[in-house]
C-alpha cells in the first residue's frame, strides 16, 4: 500500500517513513499541494497524510479541490498541529476521512491508517 506524505517540513516525511515501512507502507512525500497533485497524476496513492499548513494551498484547500477530482475516493488523514474544535470540523467538512493531532503517537496513526485502508478494500 502506498502513502504519500504531504508536509512543507522534509523531517515529517521522514518521520512518516521510520513509522510505516516497518508496517509495509511504501511511502512518498511532496512538500507542498500542488507538487502532490503532480504525483498523484502519476502514481495515485491508496491513502494521504495531509498537512494543513503548508505555503501555497493549505490542506484544507487542498483536500477540498481532491475531493472534486477523480481522485475523490482516497481518503485523507490530516495531520497537523491545529487542535481547535473548528479546525477539526473544517478538516471533516473539506473530505478528511480522519484528523490526527501533532505530536501523535505512532502506534496510534498505524492502527487509523490500518482501519481506513480496511474499509477502502
Amino acid at each position: 500500500m502506498k502513502i504519500l506524505v504531504v508536509d512543507d517540513a522534509p523531517e515529517i516525511g521522514i518521520l512518516m517513513e521510520d513509522v510505516l515501512n516497518p508496517h509495509g507502507f511504501e511511502v512518498d512525500s511532496a512538500p507542498s499541494a500542488n507538487a502532490a497533485m503532480e504525483k498523484i497524476r502519476k502514481s495515485p496513492p491508496d491513502l494521504i497524510l495531509l498537512d494543513i499548513m503548508m505555503p501555497g494551498k493549505d490542506g484544507y484547500e487542498f483536500c477540498a479541490e481532491l475531493k472534486t477530482t477523480t481522485f475523490r475516493n482516497i481518503p485523507v488523514i490530516m495531520v497537523t498541529v491545529k487542535r481547535d474544535r473548528e479546525d477539526v470540523e473544517r478538516g471533516y467538512r473539506v473530505g478528511a476521512a480522519d484528523y490526527v493531532t501533532k505530536p501523535f503517537d505512532p502506534d496510534d496513526l498505524v492502527i487509523r491508517i490500518k482501519k481506513i485502508l480496511g474499509k477502502k478494500g
